[in-house]
């Protein structure tokens, strides 16, 4: 009799705690982006519907400056100098950057372009996607 008197209690006060316990929310991750910060090789350049090239036809450095890092969220400087020898054509661009944990990236310089981005093992990898005309993958080494 004293059992049937105190589990009708016990029962919902046990009830009430796993259920609190399984409506918890996990917990959002607020990781930084990693730090790109370092001057990079071009290991390759790919432009759309064209076969990827590199040194010796395509040489160059990209130069990345962390200077903020805001919650997902870095953003800093950059300086990059590309040069082709077949075609001849010769890129240089500098301004700012962001780069988001997501793996989204953004460039503000003569041109303002979007894209992603991956970086593993001093390799960093830039796809651009927008705009149009500006759409190509970079492949860099970190020195």
């Amino acid at each position: 009799m004293l059992a049937h008197h105190v589990l009708p209690g016990v029962v919902p006060a046990l009830v009430a705690m796993f259920l609190a316990v399984g409506c918890e929310e996990d917990p959002v991750k607020t990781e930084p982006p990693p730090d790109l910060t370092g001057t990079y090789d071009l290991l390759s350049l790919q432009y759309p519907n064209n076969p990827p090239v590199g040194p010796p036809v395509a040489t160059g450095t990209f130069s990345v400056e962390q200077t903020s890092v805001e919650g997902q969220e870095a953003t800093g400087t950059f300086a990059m100098d590309v040069t082709i020898s077949t075609p001849p054509l010769e890129l240089t661009d500098k301004g700012s950057y962001s780069n988001r944990f997501d793996g989204t990236w953004e460039q503000s310089g003569a041109l303002q372009t979007k894209g992603t981005y991956t970086f593993s093992n001093d390799t960093l990898a830039v796809v651009v996607t927008e705009p149009p005309l500006a759409v190509s993958t970079t492949i860099w080494k970190r020195r």
